[in-house]
């Protein structure tokens, strides 16, 4: 059920969410208000409260909240100590809003005959959304099976690269994929990551998209570092790149001032993308 839903609840069964995509969502709502409790959690994923409760008890398990009375909320230290989400249903769950604004602002770096990258990150298929509802005549090389099964507009041109299909990643890697990226030259790279963080950089937690990442930065001419607010201020195991490696990052307007302004005092080309356009 969406959030904000009002009204009766449909029956029991009905519109339920999958697990991953509500521990997502649950996820998503501490981040952007800090606490949540079940009976709202139970409302909008049309779930009992007992459920509710299920999903609370692993996730604190897992260290991503903490279990208050009547409901949860954010572990303290959070930002230094989150647990990264590989899940793909999860991560698809996770931000939408700002993944899409994040989309609308990239859709508008594409420029007509060129030959672009798009990453296996929920981020970079919002673009492809954005891609195939607003067509604009080019080349789009990808990893990504869902970015291909997203666009369908007769003016977009694309390429899926070989690999080996990681079913959780829901991306193709492998010695096949980074070999067949490397013979290719891209007029920009649309990529995402893990974290964001001054000095780590652009991180990742899989070396498959790390090798994937890199090696498509290096026949780029521009790349831009697809990023929503919640990952800034982290940092993942593996460097993907120094932030000012990227020819832009491009992330939603709820990130803090003061982070944004210390981000463009070190020369990095930060673009915060409206919520609501």
């Amino acid at each position: 059920m969406a959030i904000g839903h009002q009204g009766r609840l449909p029956g029991p069964g009905a519109n339920r969410m999958p697990p991953a995509a509500r521990r997502g969502l649950i996820v998503e709502i501490l981040d952007r208000e800090g606490s949540v409790t079940t009976g709202r959690l139970a409302e909008e994923t049309n779930v009992s409260v007992v459920t509710i409760h299920r999903d609370l008890e692993l996730m604190e398990a897992e260290g991503s909240l903490v279990r208050i009375r009547g409901g949860a909320t954010v572990p303290s230290g959070r930002g230094a100590q989150v647990r990264f989400v590989t899940n793909w249903e999860a991560r698809l769950a996770a931000h939408a809003d700002a993944k899409r604004a994040i989309a609308r602002e990239a859709h508008r770096l594409i420029e007509p005959s060129s030959t672009i990258f798009i990453d296996g990150s929920t981020t970079a298929l919002a673009l492809a959304v954005a891609l195939d509802a607003d067509p604009v005549p080019v080349t789009v090389v990808t990893d990504s099976p869902a970015a291909v099964v997203a666009m369908h507009a007769p003016e977009v041109q694309i390429v899926m690269v070989p690999g080996h299909v990681d079913h959780d990643l829901r991306m193709l890697s492998g010695r096949w994929t980074t070999d067949f990226i490397r013979e290719l030259n891209y007029t920009a790279a649309f990529v995402s990551c893990a974290a964001v963080d001054l000095k780590a950089g652009a991180t990742t937690t899989r070396r498959e998209i790390l090798d994937v990442l890199q090696t498509v930065m290096e026949r780029s001419q521009a790349t831009y570092c697809l990023a929503d607010s919640s990952k800034f201020g982290r940092a993942a195991m593996l460097g993907i790149a120094a932030v000012t490696d990227f020819d832009a990052v491009l992330t939603d307007d709820r990130l803090d001032a003061s982070v944004a302004a210390a981000y463009r005092a070190s020369g990095v080309r930060l673009v915060e993308c409206r919520l609501r356009p």
